[in-house]
């Protein structure tokens, strides 16, 4: 962008509204299918482009459901390293929302392990590990899914009152978020950046 007009541009398509966006690192876009396959395994496809929009490549991913204590599962944030595909996934049963970490073997075709982990606000995928951030910290789990931090968060208000002129009323925003930048976590709330 430059001077308020578009100078570059690139495009890529998504069919019938059965892909999302899954990240964009290391000048890659990763999309992922979301339909399924009614079986004991879900199918999902995974497509890498460059950050000239051209397809470098695509993976099948098989998902066996009863790991995921669920059924309908959708992948989150996604990452290729190497030959493993690391990955959040979502499963939902019933009334109850089930969240995983994974790491999916390209060569062996299987998942190496799958970990179940809590989600209260934000969870993020940096490189080959996972962060997710809960009511008073941060917790991050290695390649391996398991717990190796956790990180007390600074006090402070995370929500922004507004005034709805309509209602003559207030809400509340959400007023918070954070980042992982090599050996750095970066939080903000209402006080600050820490």
């Amino acid at each position: 962008i430059s001077k308020n007009k578009i100078i570059r541009q690139r495009t890529i398509k998504c069919n019938d509204m059965k892909w999302q966006c899954a990240g964009f690192e290391d000048d890659c876009y990763y999309v992922v299918s979301l339909d399924d396959k009614k079986s004991s395994k879900v199918c999902k496809t995974v497509k890498i482009y460059n950050k000239k929009a051209k397809l470098i490549s695509s993976y099948k991913i098989k998902i066996p459901i009863k790991i995921l204590n669920g059924s309908n599962p959708n992948i989150g944030k996604i990452r290729k390293i190497k030959n493993k595909l690391y990955y959040t996934v979502s499963a939902k049963k019933r009334n109850e929302y089930y969240e995983y970490f994974q790491c999916y073997d390209l060569k062996k075709k299987k998942i190496l392990f799958s970990v179940e982990y809590d989600r209260y606000f934000y969870t993020k995928l940096f490189k080959n590990k996972l962060y997710t951030m809960l009511e008073n910290e941060i917790v991050e789990y290695n390649s391996k899914g398991k717990i190796i931090n956790r990180y007390e968060l600074p006090e402070g208000n995370r929500f922004v009152e507004y005034y709805i002129s309509q209602t003559e009323n207030t809400d509340e925003h959400l007023f918070f978020d954070f980042d992982v930048n090599g050996r750095y976590i970066y939080y903000c709330n209402q006080n600050g950046v820490y």
